[in-house]
């Protein structure tokens, strides 16, 4: 929870974002997605101001639903074991933010 309110708050940071990125939501990538917290995540960035492009990099064969699809831009499988997942995640998303889940 205490993560959760850290990473928020540096998203709200028009200083973290704006020199990175003046007009353009973030891109975050979500390793572990389709965790309890990954999915928590995934839902609290759907309904951020900023409209982030949320990106969910879920295990192969992992459950994901439908709702939760339709808030994410793309659902990328793979193993988070496996560093040319990981490697290949972001060269795809070129995600600006990373938050990995347990």
């Amino acid at each position: 929870s205490e993560a959760k309110s850290l990473r928020f708050s540096s998203l709200e940071s028009e200083e973290s974002t704006s020199s990175f990125l003046p007009d353009i939501p973030p891109s975050i990538l979500v390793l572990s997605a389709s965790s309890k917290t990954g999915l928590g995540y995934i839902r609290e960035f759907a309904e951020h101001p900023s409209k982030p492009k949320v990106r969910a990099f879920c295990d192969e064969g992992a459950e994901f639903n439908e709702y939760l699809w339709k808030l994410c831009t793309s659902v990328i499988e793979g193993s988070v074991r496996h560093a040319i997942d990981i490697v290949m995640a972001l060269r795809e998303t070129r995600a600006n933010w990373i938050v990995l889940c347990e």
